[in-house]
């Protein structure tokens, strides 16, 4: 195989290639890996009656509408940050996952989001422990959440992104993240009445 082919077989091309010879030869799971299968519901599908509602009265949402200029990593945490008062400096940490990390991998939504659930939990927690523990509760549940709507990649995206699906997408990503940012202030609410 020359130097040509091999800078072409990428990352993708690998896994593609391994998901297809383990499927071959039995390996559990190969088959039924989420990236094989497509979402049953969507990030760009129109919004429910029920989900216009939230959005509507979404600080974020409201956020995030008005921004240009910003990767999705970047309105995503940005849009947390004011929404947290938090100092805006901290949007640096974003400039390089938007574009799916900059090689169209993990959506910028996705990371970003992430970043300002962390945000977040240092916002509501003193305790490094607590903090950590409660960042990570967000995420997971933040990343099934984005599973259930949609692929985790950027390249996956990318090919349905329209005016209004985009804009769908934006909307449902900051009405989660607020929505998450906001239970989790509740627990220390909850817990203080304790």
């Amino acid at each position: 195989m020359s130097s040509n082919h091999l800078k072409q077989f990428t990352r993708r091309s690998f896994l593609g290639c391994f998901t297809g010879l383990a499927a071959a030869i039995g390996l559990k799971g190969a088959i039924d890996s989420p990236l094989n299968k497509p979402p049953q519901k969507s990030l760009y599908d129109p919004l429910t009656p029920e989900e216009e509602k939230v959005v509507n009265s979404s600080q974020m949402v409201k956020e995030i509408l008005n921004m240009k200029g910003y990767s999705c990593a970047e309105s995503i945490l940005l849009a947390a940050l004011r929404y947290l008062k938090k100092p805006e400096e901290y949007l640096h940490s974003a400039a390089s996952f938007g574009g799916g990390m900059t090689q169209s991998d993990l959506c910028g939504y996705l990371t970003g989001g992430i970043m300002a659930l962390g945000n977040a939990a240092g916002a509501h927690h003193k305790d490094r422990k607590i903090m950590k523990a409660q960042a990570g509760k967000m995420t997971k549940e933040y990343w099934k959440w984005w599973e259930s709507w949609a692929p985790l990649h950027c390249y996956q995206l990318r090919p349905k992104y329209d005016k209004g699906g985009s804009i769908n997408m934006k909307k449902r990503v900051a009405a989660k993240i607020e929505e998450l940012i906001n239970e989790d202030a509740g627990s220390i609410e909850d817990a203080s009445k304790s």
